[in-house]
């Protein structure tokens, strides 16, 4: 999934106009690699990024909860304490 970083008209959908926050592509409509790899670099026509890759709602989520648990095992134990013989 991806999110509009500038506004731009793709020219490769009819010049469908996008705006800053829109999900790239829109509805309807699918771009293949090569079109993400344009747009998300300097290799268009206005020489600058226009999209950039963000994770999917519920892929986040489920990174999210394996940190979440993660977090909570290591808290949960106790830290050993060396003893010195002397």
């Amino acid at each position: 999934m991806y999110k509009v970083i500038r506004m731009f008209r793709d020219l490769a959908d009819y010049g469908h106009l996008y705006q800053p926050g829109d999900t790239f592509p829109r509805s309807g409509f699918v771009a293949d690699a090569e079109r993400l790899n344009q747009l998300a670099t300097n290799d268009n026509l206005r020489g600058k990024p226009l999209i950039e890759a963000v994770e999917a709602p519920k892929q986040a989520a489920e990174d999210k909860a394996k940190e979440t648990d993660t977090t909570t095992k290591k808290s949960a134990q106790r830290p050993r304490r060396s003893r010195k013989k002397e």
